[in-house]
């Protein structure tokens, strides 16, 4: 997968939540990561990071949402 930073995501990706595999995280800030999932249903986003780790243990990920930069792990 393409790694990508936040700018490129919130581009790409506007007013969606979106799963990021292995994010470069600054401070509390990320920077650029692999876009796992995204969806404009949080939920979806959710579940499917879950079906994800259960079956990728080394996968670090995050979500945000590319409108409010609301993040949370």
């Amino acid at each position: 997968m393409e790694i990508l930073r936040i700018e490129q995501i919130e581009k790409q990706f506007p007013n969606e939540w979106v799963l990021i595999g292995n994010p470069i995280i600054q401070d509390t800030k990320i920077l650029k990561g692999e876009v796992l999932f995204h969806s404009k249903d949080k939920k979806e986003v959710c579940y499917l990071g879950l079906d994800t780790a259960a079956t990728h243990t080394t996968i670090d990920s995050n979500a945000l949402y590319t409108q409010t930069k609301m993040v949370f792990t």
